[in-house]
């Protein structure tokens, strides 16, 4: 069978609340052409906003509006992802508006965020000049991991792959808000940053050397593609 359509936009709408938030009911889902209207209905009492993913499998001109709020208008190749803020008691919707033939995909679901602090004066720093590097990245991460631990949830599974650190989190860090008060306050900002510097840079650097759909959606194996062309990341230009 054909995988759907819209699996990528969701699984960036996944990586962008990862595990510091939840969806609730039942996402929206599209994939077609022009014109279309999503109807969220009236935000749920729990749901803090939504997170909407749009995914233009093929380049198109394309207009995305939440309620009066413009998303997207202009040129569009690729994948976006926003966390968005809604008016509560009142009912939402998600109008697509494009001129081309070519298809694009959609997900959207209510999001429940927990409050959570601004982010920390290191953080805010090492983001001034809206470029991250690999350093600035590590000891944003080194904070965050001191963060988890002192909050009493030390991370689990920290494995240094490739040029950014896989871990995992316990149960009780993400029920008791630990991880998402130590992510926000220390290395969302970073962390999204950098992994899209990366993911820019990989794939510049594997089509530049003939590799054709760099962009599989999962960031190890799209690294992994290196490796028959006995290629490091280090290796990539345009590395920050």
């Amino acid at each position: 069978s054909q995988p759907d359509p819209t699996s990528n936009a969701q699984f960036n709408a996944a990586q962008a609340i990862g595990t510091h938030a939840r969806l609730i009911g039942t996402p929206s889902r599209y994939f077609g052409t022009g014109d279309t209207v999503v109807l969220l209905g009236t935000q749920p009492h729990t749901a803090t906003g939504i997170v909407l993913a749009f995914d233009c499998i093929e380049p198109a001109t394309v207009t995305v509006v939440v309620d009066s709020s413009v998303i997207q208008d202009g040129h569009c190749d690729g994948g976006g992802t926003e966390i968005l803020s809604l008016t509560s008691g009142e009912s939402h919707r998600i109008t697509v508006r494009s001129s081309d033939s070519n298809k694009y995909a959609l997900f959207a679901a209510w999001v429940n965020e927990p409050p959570l602090p601004p982010s920390s004066a290191a953080q805010t720093a090492a983001m001034a000049d809206g470029v991250v590097t690999q350093t600035e990245y590590i000891a944003a991460f080194n904070r965050f991991a001191g963060c988890s631990t002192a909050g009493g949830y030390p991370l689990a599974a920290i494995t240094a792959a490739y040029v950014w650190y896989p871990y995992a989190v316990v149960d009780g860090a993400v029920s008791s808000g630990v991880d998402a008060r130590c992510y926000a306050s220390e290395f969302k900002q970073i962390d999204m940053a950098w992994q899209q510097s990366v993911r820019s840079t990989l794939d510049a650097c594997l089509i530049a050397h003939g590799v054709v759909n760099p962009d599989s959606g999962d960031l190890v194996t799209d690294l992994e593609k290196l490796l028959p062309l006995h290629l490091t990341f280090d290796q990539c230009p345009t590395r920050p």
